[in-house]
């Protein structure tokens, strides 16, 4: 299914440690390029954006200073062009205090310094378990908008962009009950053409169903139960049993499982179907594509560690998952795949060789730690759907 990885070969200071990523095409030439930030011991962020050749390798990092001077770190991105210069910019959410800010890029793989949306003094308690962002046009104006779990109020924020880079004061949608939100999709759950929004509450166990009404509203939320004490952390939308309709699948890091909610087209879904982990692996970070060439959907996970799993086992533990779609919406065992990398914590997903194939690039904890696995299998034609629009939150 997948070469040997093939290092990345990317360096930084010795204390650096991963804080977000994101995959997209920034210098306009076709080809997919990396964007990493790294933190060291004092909290200070460098972004570091890799261009891709387009052979599964990539040039020398370009390196821009993040420019946040209060001791914060980027842990979640997300890409669009909020200024319509046809550039891609860059908006990230910071893990020590919850904040959000906007990274303007040049097209050249050069981006600015942050402006921040929202401001709030770090308080050093890592908001990274609940921090999620994602862009598109949510009031039909056509000028890119963003959503976001606003971590000091655990709630829904949205920013209506104007379209030259600048946004209107957030706007706080009711919160659903007395949990946070841990991770978000964005889809059309019901066909009408319309954004809808989909959110794990890891502590009420559930995820929430909000369907838009495309002038920035949303409907009262549909609840989709995920099982007691099941944590469901990261969720991705696609269609998992060849019905046209969208389903959803989510982590349940608490149960060791992966949810599966097929959906009826009409912003309902059926009961959750469970699929448990071969081991007490609990499944953390997910995101689907057609990796063996088959034509079917599969999904690849990153973990995290049990009780029984903390101290040096686990700290060796350098592989990820993968389950194998049926095309029905059902998936079979898991399959480790080593990855060479310790303590995976991003998985991204595209095609770096141009060869049609679907390859993973695998982040680790540390820095000078990472690795790209390029696909062997058939081509496929099916369209990769991953968590969080590429893009990842650390885990404290």
């Amino acid at each position: 299914m997948f070469n040997e990885p093939i290092s990345l070969n990317i360096t930084s200071s010795s204390d650096s440690e991963f804080s977000a990523a994101i995959v997209n095409d920034f210098n306009g030439d076709g080809l997919l390029d990396l964007v990493i930030t790294y933190y060291d011991n004092s909290y200070y962020t460098n972004l570091y954006v890799f261009l891709g050749k387009g052979d599964g390798t990539f040039r020398e990092k370009i390196t821009s200073p993040t420019g946040i001077n209060n001791g914060d770190v980027p842990g979640f991105l997300a890409a669009a062009d909020f200024n319509n210069d046809g550039h891609q910019d860059l908006a990230g959410m910071n893990f020590l205090s919850g904040s959000l800010g906007i990274l303007f890029g040049d097209g050249m793989g050069n981006f600015e310094t942050m402006q921040l949306l929202t401001s709030y003094e770090p308080a050093h308690v890592f908001y990274s378990y609940h921090l999620w962002l994602t862009v598109s046009d949510f009031n039909g104006d056509s000028y890119i908008d963003i959503v976001f779990i606003d971590v000091t109020s655990c709630s829904i924020g949205l920013f209506f962009g104007y379209g030259n880079g600048t946004f209107t004061t957030q706007i706080t949608l009711p919160v659903i009950d007395d949990f946070c939100f841990s991770s978000g999709i964005i889809a059309d759950f019901n066909g009408d053409g319309k954004q809808d929004i989909a959110v794990t509450l890891s502590n009420g166990f559930n995820v929430s169903v909000m369907l838009g009404y495309n002038n920035g509203s949303f409907e009262e939320p549909i609840i989709l139960l995920t099982g007691n004490y099941s944590f469901p952390t990261s969720i991705i939308a696609n269609d998992f049993n060849g019905d046209k309709y969208l389903d959803i699948i989510v982590a349940n890091t608490g149960n060791y499982n992966i949810g599966v909610f097929l959906g009826n087209g009409d912003g309902s879904f059926r009961a959750q179907m469970v699929f448990p982990m071969k081991s007490l692996h609990a499944p953390y970070l997910v995101t689907a594509a057609d990796f063996n060439g088959d034509g079917q959907l599969d999904i690849t996970f990153t973990f995290l560690p049990t009780g029984m799993e903390m101290g040096v086992q686990y700290f060796q533990r350098d592989f990820v998952y993968v389950m194998v779609g049926y095309g029905n919406g059902s998936f079979g065992e898991s399959i480790k795949i080593s990855t060479w990398t310790l303590l995976p914590y991003y998985i991204g997903v595209g095609d770096f060789n141009g060869d049609g194939g679907f390859d993973l690039v695998i982040l680790g904890y540390a820095q000078g730690n990472d690795n790209i696995l390029l696909n062997t299998s058939p081509c496929s034609v099916l369209n990769s759907s991953s968590l969080l629009d590429s893009s990842t939150t650390k885990f404290p």
